[in-house]
Parts: structure tokens; C-alpha cells; sequence
């Protein structure tokens, strides 16, 4: 297989040299050549290129600077020099910087292929190596940054659930705290650590295997963790290119990398914002957070730190009663959404509060699935898979028109709120009845005291009287409560009233039939 080498060099006659070397060299493969030495960190990051070749008389940038940057981003790649003749000192200075070979001007076809075949073949055996070691998949791992648009807006939280969301049998995370003066995720993962990213700081420019494993903590759920120091003195021991080399080496051991940069910009988010594969930046659906939110896109881009068209938005606590919609928060910030987490995170307390980060999946956890899904974080659901909710379909960079089937909340609301109505209707029902039952009390003993009344003047042997009785005991009864009453005399002294109570349902009348007596007073002459 051939080397693939990216050139360099801000030199135009050097790059047609070296274009014409490698024609008669078949076994090397010039993937790309950068005249920009501002972008070869752009060029590095490519995994289709096995050797990157510098120019040594650049002057925008020095060689051995731009070389330490580059090893850093990427430990697997080698880095070849092109040199001037009759300077020995730049074999030990590039050496010194992590160059693998330097190639002497003028440029043979023997001297080129020699340096290049020899930097790929250790390139080939140190992925090998790793890929054995069984720290990694042999691939370099991806950096995702969260960055919150002010203070408050759950950045912590969703970073958390994101890195623990993302964790696999055959999948290593890790969670890296950099908000350092006011890191909280040792508090939500309830861990306790006797070291910090400052411990790495300290030996960032030598850190290996074994120092990252000494610093890093584990969680039950299988989550790695890297957190920030206890004291607020430690944080300055923190510095930009600290943070390049370590994150660079956690690249070489973990598939998946989430950054908390916290809400405030300073050296080492900047450089965390810079490197990471993906910034994810987080906002509340109100205005003030997405001006907040507007600004630091403004702020990453004018201070080169990370253009806006590399940066997504993803909403915090939305509710559909929220006067701030997606569609508003798209207008105020232009950035593509790619998750809106709903204001649900009262069913994640208990979670939180002991620091398991293990439950029932709920809708922020199928929120979280859907943002893991579109940026590529996971893959699809396999059938049977416990603990992973999910969304019923996933439309993004990553799975457009795709459909996944995962548990979620969203049928268990559905057939909860017919049963709820059903609940709500039959105790309306019932209130209604017990309200025409206490009605008919009043209305039978209001007809009971007319029926007494009217016996007492009147002569009750005849059926005359009689049926004067009834028709009375009829005029006091309102309509629907007049068809059904009976008029009785148990002695000379009461009158009875017996009516029925009007039945919302079948087969109640009987059961609601409501009787008043009431004391006839005979009147003499």
C-alpha cells in the first residue's frame, strides 16, 4: 500500500521538486499539498494521510513549533523535514520537536523515499500497537465540545447525560471537566478523586498511557471521568497547550471525548473549542440566553477560535407553553439545531441526586438519543437492547429518513390519557347527580308543606279533595320532577311526598327516590 503524504511548504518551486520526485517514486501517494502553514493542522487531521512533510525554511511559522502542535493533535502521525543543505544542527532540532527523519536538499528520489517509507512504516506499527493494547479501536478518537451560552442553562448536566448516554460494551467515554474554577461534575456523578486535569497539566508534555489511566476515575455506569481540580489555585496550572496534549492523548484511548467548557471563555475552553470535532452549545428557550448565545458565536468567530458553521445549537427546558419556539430561536442565533431537550428534568432528580445516572428513560433521555443520533455519537438501536430510549425517528446529518423503534414515554402517555378523561368524565357525572338528589330534597319537602297546607282547609274524605291534593303537589314540583311523584295520607295528621330524582345513567330513579313528610294543621271555624 502506498504512503499517503501531504507536503508543506510555502515554497512553489519546492512543491514542483517534490512533485516531480515522486514520479518516479509510485509507492508514495501525495495526497494534498498546503501552502498555508496556518492549515496543516487541518491537513493532520485527516485520516487518509500517514506522513505530513514540512518545509524547514517557513516563515510564517517555525518548523519545530509547528511541529509539536501537529504530533500533539495527532500521536500517530509522522512528520518528515525538508531541510537545506550543510546544517547539521536541524537533525537535532527536529528531533527534539517529534520529527521522525529530515530529507536534505536537493531532493533525490533514493533520499525521499527512503525517509517517507521508513516514517509510515512506524506510523503503520504504532497504530498496530495501540490497536493491540486494546485502549482503543485503533481510530482516533472524537472530541465533542459543550459550551453553554451563560451561566445556569444545564450545560453540566447535558454533558453528563450526554457522555453517559453515549457509553457501549465496545465503546469507551470519557468526560472531561474544564469548567475549573466551577466544576460540578464530580458533585452530579457523586465520585470523589484524588486527582485532577491539573495532575495532567503538570505532565502534559510527557503523558503516557499509565499517567492518563492514574488520573482518570470511573463511574459504575462504565463512564470515564477526568474532573476539575477542588482548588480554585489549581486552575491556572491549566494552560492552552496542556489542554492540546491532553486531550490529544485521551484521543489515542478513548473512542468518544465530551468536554464540559462551562459557560466562561477563557485559554483552555478556547483551546478545547478549537480542537474538538464538535461544539455543542447550549441555551434556555429565552431571549436574554440566546443573545447570550448569539454573542459567543460572534466572540468564537472573531477570535478565530471556531467558525459559527461548525457549531450547533441545541435548546434546553423547552415547553410547548414557552413564548420562545425553535423557529424564533433559529432567527436570533444562526445555528442548526440539532436537539431540544423539554423542561423535564424534575424525573431525573433522584438521578442527579445519588449520582448513578441510571433510571427509567424518560424524554429528556429520548431528547438526548435523538442529539447523540444526528451527530453520529451512537448508532442505530438493536431490537431488545435494555436502558436505551430513543426517538421515533432521526432526521439529521446522520440518519436522514431514518426510523428507529426504542421505548420511550410517549406510549405510556398514550394510553394514560383516555383513561384520565374517562376518570374525569365519570366523576363530573356523578357530582351532577348528587347535586339533582340534593335538589330533589328541597323540591319534595317544598311539595310537602303545599300538600299539608291545603289539606289542612280543605275536606279530605271526597276524591274532589283528592285529586286537589295532587294537583297542588303538581304545581309545586318544577318541570322534570313533575312526571314522576305519588301523594299519600299514612294518618290524618302528615302528608307524604314521594318523587323521583332525575337519572343521568339507567337504572338510578329507583335508587334516588328522595320522600318528605310534612305535619297537616287542621284549622277549625
Amino acid at each position: 500500500m502506498a504512503a499517503r503524504v501531504v507536503l508543506v511548504s510555502e515554497s512553489p518551486v519546492l512543491k514542483d521538486r517534490f512533485a516531480t520526485v515522486l514520479l518516479e517514486a509510485p509507492d508514495i501517494d501525495l495526497v494534498d499539498v498546503v501552502t498555508d502553514p496556518h492549515l496543516a493542522a487541518q491537513a493532520a487531521d485527516r485520516d487518509d494521510v500517514d506522513v505530513l512533510i514540512l518545509d524547514e525554511s517557513m516563515t510564517a511559522i517555525a518548523a519545530d513549533a509547528l511541529t509539536r502542535d501537529l504530533v500533539g493533535i495527532r500521536p500517530f502521525l509522522a512528520v518528515v523535514w525538508i531541510a537545506l543543505p550543510g546544517r547539521p544542527e536541524v537533525l537535532a532540532q527536529a528531533m527534539i520537536s517529534g520529527a521522525r527523519s529530515v530529507i536534505a536538499q536537493p531532493l533525490s528520489v533514493e533520499g525521499v523515499k527512503a525517509s517517507v517509507i521508513s516514517a509510515a512504516e512506524w506510523s503503520a506499527s504504532l497504530r498496530e500497537h495501540i490497536r493491540g493494547t486494546g485502549l482503543s479501536s485503533g481510530t482516533r478518537g472524537r472530541v465533542v465540545a459543550v459550551a453553554g451560552a451563560k451561566g445556569g442553562v444545564g450545560t453540566t448536566v447535558l454533558a453528563t447525560l450526554l457522555a453517559s448516554h453515549c457509553v457501549r460494551p465496545t465503546r469507551s467515554v470519557v468526560l472531561v471537566d474544564l469548567d475549573l474554577r466551577n466544576g460540578s461534575v464530580a458533585a452530579y456523578t457523586n465520585v470523589v478523586a484524588r486527582r485532577s486535569v491539573a495532575d495532567l497539566a503538570e505532565v502534559s508534555r510527557e503523558l503516557t498511557n499509565r499517567s492518563v489511566r492514574e488520573v482518570v476515575a470511573d463511574h459504575p455506569s462504565g463512564l470515564s471521568l477526568v474532573l476539575a481540580p477542588d482548588d480554585v489555585e489549581q486552575a491556572d496550572e491549566v494552560t492552552a497547550p496542556a489542554v492540546r496534549q491532553i486531550l490529544a492523548q485521551l484521543r489515542m484511548q478513548f473512542d468518544l471525548i465530551v468536554v464540559d467548557c462551562g459557560s466562561r471563555l477563557d485559554d483552555t475552553t478556547a483551546m478545547a473549542l478549537e480542537v474538538a470535532d464538535d461544539v455543542l452549545l447550549v441555551a434556555t428557550t429565552d431571549v436574554v440566553s440566546l443573545r447570550a448565545a448569539r454573542r459567543s458565536v460572534e466572540s468564537w468567530r472573531r477570535l478565530s477560535i471556531r467558525a459559527s458553521e461548525h457549531v450547533h445549537l441545541v435548546l434546553n427546558r423547552t415547553s410547548r407553553r414557552a413564548e420562545v419556539q425553535a423557529d424564533l430561536a433559529e432567527q436570533i442565533v444562526p445555528l442548526h439545531i440539532v436537539g431540544q431537550i423539554p423542561a423535564s428534568f424534575f424525573k431525573l432528580e433522584s438521578q442527579l441526586n445519588t449520582g448513578l445516572l441510571e433510571g427509567r428513560p424518560g424524554p429528556v433521555h429520548a431528547a438526548l438519543d435523538a442529539v447523540a443520533r444526528t451527530l453520529r455519537l451512537i448508532g442505530e438501536p438493536t431490537r431488545g437492547q435494555p436502558g436505551q430510549p430513543g426517538a421515533k425517528s432521526v432526521t439529521g446529518a446522520g440518519g436522514r429518513g431514518r426510523r428507529s423503534r426504542t421505548r420511550t414515554d410517549s406510549g405510556q402517555v398514550t394510553i394514560e390519557l383516555p383513561f384520565l378523561v374517562a376518570v374525569m368524565c365519570l366523576l363530573g357525572v356523578v357530582a351532577a347527580q348528587m347535586l339533582l338528589w340534593g335538589t330533589t330534597h328541597l323540591i319534595a319537602r317544598h311539595a310537602a308543606d303545599e300538600a299539608a297546607r291545603t289539606a289542612a282547609v280543605s275536606a279530605y274524605s271526597s276524591g274532589a279533595a283528592r285529586t286537589s291534593l295532587d294537583d297542588i303537589v303538581r304545581q309545586a314540583l318544577p318541570a322534570g320532577w313533575d312526571d314522576d311523584f305519588t301523594v299519600s295520607r299514612p294518618d290524618a295528621a302528615t302528608v307524604r311526598v314521594r318523587v323521583g330524582t332525575p337519572a343521568l345513567a339507567p337504572g338510578l330513579a329507583d335508587a334516588l327516590e328522595v320522600v318528605a313528610e310534612a305535619a297537616v294543621v287542621e284549622e277549625g271555624p
